[in-house]
């Protein structure tokens, strides 16, 4: 019964990330009409890479998104280890490009200093951690607009080699690192951990599923490091787990915006 239940609830979850895929492409469509029909002196220059780089990675998300799915049935058929769970706690999911037109802007004031305009730190330690990183694209997009350094998480190989991969096509892999880590088995006084208690954003956009497991030891860290603000894309934590300090509300095809927690 337990077997049946994970499996329908699996089925679930993959008509909703393949929702969101398909609002993806509606919107980059929606997008590229736009440029086509605006001057190109008045396109905005970030706007224009983020449409671009979504633009080129629609193919390679079809096929992530299929090989995430197949490695995550794989592993919830054959086992009942916890471990071996990690990829089925939230699909393969890519930040649509309109969503990052609006998460930029949103981490201007954490990640540069908004009277000299330089980044906060000129450190190597990562300023932005995604956790659930997939492709690469958002780390990729935030290093080459901030200069700093980003570190992606994700707990398949298949997306931290092609993370590795996007990070050297679009020269940013000076200032980013991706990692084949279970975020679930996080531990505070880790090495893994370190990179957490030194940055300014953690962004999350991942089921709530995966939300569930890792709240906790984001408060810890939190505890710790009280410049840290976590991001949430869509799926959020509840109201009373943290405080919201920013947040851009987005209704468009089901997406529920933007939020920004602090301790």
């Amino acid at each position: 019964q337990g077997q049946k239940l994970r499996h329908s609830t699996f089925i679930k979850l993959t008509l909703d990330f393949r929702a969101s895929l398909t609002y993806e492409q509606k919107s980059l469509r929606k997008l590229l009409l736009m440029s086509s029909s605006q001057n190109e002196s008045q396109n905005d220059e970030s706007s224009s890479t983020h449409t671009l780089l979504a633009s080129r990675l629609i193919v390679l998300s079809e096929e992530l998104e299929s090989s995430h799915m197949c490695e995550s049935i794989n592993v919830s058929v054959t086992t009942h280890l916890r471990p071996y769970l990690s990829p089925y706690l939230s699909p393969y999911v890519p930040t649509p490009a309109p969503f990052m037109e609006r998460l930029i802007p949103l981490l201007e004031p954490y990640l540069r200093d908004t009277t000299t305009g330089l980044v906060t730190t000129t450190n190597k330690d990562p300023q932005f951690v995604d956790i659930g990183s997939g492709d690469g694209r958002v780390c990729v997009t935030v290093s080459k607009h901030f200069t700093c350094h980003s570190l992606g998480i994700d707990v398949t190989d298949l997306c931290t080699n092609r993370a590795k991969q996007l990070s050297v096509e679009e020269k940013t892999s000076h200032l980013t690192t991706f990692l084949t880590l279970d975020a679930t088995a996080l531990k505070l006084d880790s090495d893994e951990c370190g990179p957490l208690k030194s940055a300014r954003i953690v962004y999350l956009f991942v089921f709530p599923s995966l939300l569930k497991e890792i709240k906790n030891i984001l408060k810890e860290v939190m505890s710790v490091n009280e410049r840290l603000r976590v991001v949430t894309q869509n799926y959020h934590f509840q109201d009373d787990e943290g405080e919201i300090e920013a947040e851009v509300e987005v209704e468009d095809d089901g997406f529920k915006g933007l939020k920004i927690w602090k301790r």
